[in-house]
């Protein structure tokens, strides 16, 4: 697990937080994604173009979790970036 946080000014009054967890598909982190998730407005999910099964079946996987643990106040997902 690695993490790092980076703030970037956005315009001329609004401060982005931007906080970026790498749980490298551990299965053992994916009972704690709640945690990693919680306040999210936007994700990013990778995998290794070298090795196929890795997007049908690690980012799928990440995916289907974060859109069952993260919607909006009105029940919609989140964007996600592939």
């Amino acid at each position: 697990l690695d993490f790092r946080m980076k703030k970037i000014k956005y315009g001329e009054s609004t401060i982005l937080s931007l906080h970026l967890w790498d749980i490298a598909g551990e299965e053992r982190t994916g009972t704690m994604t709640s945690v990693f998730y919680k306040g999210a407005v936007g994700c990013f999910i990778f995998f290794d173009v070298a090795t196929p099964s890795t997007l049908t079946t690690g980012a799928v996987k990440w995916k289907q979790d974060f859109d069952s643990k993260v919607i909006t106040k009105d029940g919609r997902t989140i964007p996600c970036v592939l």
